[in-house]
Parts: structure tokens; C-alpha cells; sequence
């Protein structure tokens, strides 16, 4: 990839980020308070297989538990406080994905982009994921406070709790992650 900058519309990540993932109920998904934006489906296209995973698939896999957790964007404006906060981590499903059967001079050279169904992208080095300490922290929210996938939150979002300030790397209705080699 010869440019710094990749359009989400660029074949190389995977087509247009107006794509939409179904839904558990099978529509499109959005529905909830964040601008009309909500994912209650994930979509995980990993250098092995893609995994289409609903609600209660990841519910059940969410085995990381946390909180307090207050949420500021860059400046430092708090924008929410969670209590409890419920999810899996973002490493064990680019693992089920096919991540963890990568040789390790292949896996150097991946980013990862987590897509919310605004278009919004954080993007994430194989490095930071697995690592450092903060890819223990970058995890898909089920639960927030009790409440399964929350409407005004967008329904699945991913946090990436070891950065110093949470807001500028959160997506609110996640519906998609894809694993893209630097070098295609």
C-alpha cells in the first residue's frame, strides 16, 4: 500500500463502508438514540475466515468484566460514565477468526480497522493488540451497567480502555472489523 490514507470506499479494505451487516432480527440493524445508528451483529473478516456473529453469540463469549470507566473525548470532556461495563475482548475474536494460526512475521504487518455503522474507523496494529498492555483493554461491549446491548449507546461498541482518553477511539454500533495486510 503506497498510501498513508485509504478511502473506506478502497477495494483493499474490503468495499464501502455503507455496506450493512444483517441484523439478529434480520434487518438492517439500525435502530437506537446514537443518530439512529444501532449493531446488534458483528461482522469479523480475519486473515482466516470471516465470522458473522450475532447477539447472543457474543454475548456469550464476553468473559471481561470492568468498571468504573468514564468516557472523554480529546479535549477531555467527559461525554458518559459506565459502571459495569461487559465484553470480549478484540484479540479473541480476530483469534476465532484465524489470527492466532498466523506465523508471527505475517501478523507484524496487519491492522486492523473496527467500523461503526456511521462510518467511523479505529484502527489498531497487530503490535497494540497483542503487544502491549493496551490490547487487553480494546474490547467489544455487550453489556453496559446491566443493560444488554444499549439502544442510546448504539448497541455494540468497541472501547479501547487503555488509551488515555477513551472517546477518540470508541465506535458506538460496531458492526464490522476487518484485518488488512500493510503490504496488499
Amino acid at each position: 500500500m503506497s498510501d498513508w490514507l485509504v478511502s473506506r470506499d478502497s477495494p483493499s479494505w474490503g468495499g464501502r463502508a455503507t455496506e450493512s451487516a444483517p441484523s439478529a432480527d434480520g434487518g438492517a440493524g439500525e435502530r437506537g438514540l446514537r443518530g439512529g445508528h444501532f449493531s446488534d451483529s458483528l461482522v469479523v473478516e480475519g486473515p482466516g475466515s470471516t465470522l458473522r456473529l450475532d447477539a447472543a453469540e457474543l454475548v456469550r463469549l464476553a468473559d471481561f468484566q470492568t468498571g468504573p470507566v468514564q468516557v472523554c473525548c480529546f479535549s477531555g470532556r467527559p461525554i458518559r460514565e459506565i459502571g459495569r461495563l461487559r465484553g470480549v475482548p478484540l484479540a479473541k475474536l480476530l483469534d476465532l477468526a484465524g489470527m492466532a494460526a498466523l506465523p508471527r512475521s505475517r501478523s507484524k504487518q496487519l491492522v486492523v480497522a473496527a467500523e461503526a455503522r456511521d462510518g467511523y474507523v479505529c484502527l489498531f496494529s497487530w503490535h497494540e493488540l497483542y503487544n502491549t498492555a493496551l490490547g487487553a483493554g480494546a474490547v467489544v461491549a455487550v453489556e453496559q451497567d446491566g443493560v444488554l446491548l444499549p439502544a442510546a449507546a448504539g448497541g455494540l461498541q468497541l472501547l479501547s480502555l487503555g488509551d488515555r482518553t477513551l472517546g477518540p477511539r470508541q465506535a458506538s454500533a460496531l458492526w464490522r472489523v476487518a484485518v488488512r495486510s500493510w503490504g496488499e
